[in-house]
């Protein structure tokens, strides 16, 4: 859909029909950040991984370019476990565009006790939301109300998922969907997640460790790229990009 609303929007300023434009280009600014942000999150964690932090950092490639990157910090704090997770894109597509996203899980044992959510494009809120574990249920606090919704959750989650290889129990929970995504094993090391929309990220792990991420929609595709990676290595591909 991207590549056809250029043509599309190339087309009408030869013809000069300025309220369309405007119009398309609002919407491509919406799609660029849906599909220029790997969506991510937090896991169902183990204490048992002491008490320094645990960093991941990604570089995110399009047609071989890098245009930003995604972090990713673990840490244990009052017996809690704490994922922060932070990104920032810059890319072009008729306009250009910065997404900006900033994400934090806390578990308490294996519950999610609290998420935040906020990302930005061109800083303009798109998502914002805070999510609170009281009482067995959650608060959830948004841009527009609050409301209560939903027991524990207990469940692996996308954050973890940059860090580890996860089980294979079959479902993620995504923090900024608010909602279980499904999961499947293609093999030992690889893992596919299927967004709401239809789009797929496939995970790669090596020795246990995600090294890639592969984003793929009708008319994209985004990779989250580590210097662990195997393959990347071998090419000599980091390097370039």
């Amino acid at each position: 859909m991207i590549p056809l609303l250029c043509l599309y929007i190339l087309r009408k300023l030869k013809e000069g029909n300025i309220s369309i434009n405007i119009h398309l280009i609002r919407r491509m600014v919406k799609l660029a950040g849906a599909f220029a942000v790997v969506l991510l999150t937090a896991v169902s964690p183990s204490l048992e991984i002491g008490t320094d932090p645990d960093n991941q950092v990604f570089r995110a490639v399009r047609k071989g370019k890098v245009i930003g990157y995604v972090h990713i910090s673990r840490s244990v704090e009052n017996e809690q476990i704490v994922y922060q997770v932070k990104s920032e894109i810059r890319t072009r597509i008729v306009v250009s565009l910065l997404i900006r996203s900033r994400e934090k899980s806390i578990y308490r044992g294996d519950t999610l006790v609290y998420s935040k959510v906020l990302r930005k494009i061109n800083n303009k809120t798109k998502i914002e939301h805070e999510m609170i574990f009281d009482s067995g249920e959650y608060r959830v606090h948004g841009k527009k109300q609050s409301e209560r919704t939903g027991p524990a959750i207990t469940d692996v989650n996308l954050a973890s998922m940059l860090i580890e290889e996860p089980p294979d129990l079959g479902i993620v929970y995504s923090d900024a969907h608010n909602k279980m995504l499904p999961m499947n094993k293609l093999r030992n090391g690889e893992y596919v997640v299927t967004m709401p929309n239809g789009d797929q990220h496939r995970f790669i792990y090596a020795g246990g460790k995600c090294v890639k991420i592969e984003a793929r929609g009708m008319f994209y595709k985004i990779k989250l790229i580590t210097l662990d990676d195997p393959e990347e290595i071998i090419q000599g591909n980091i390097q370039n990009k």
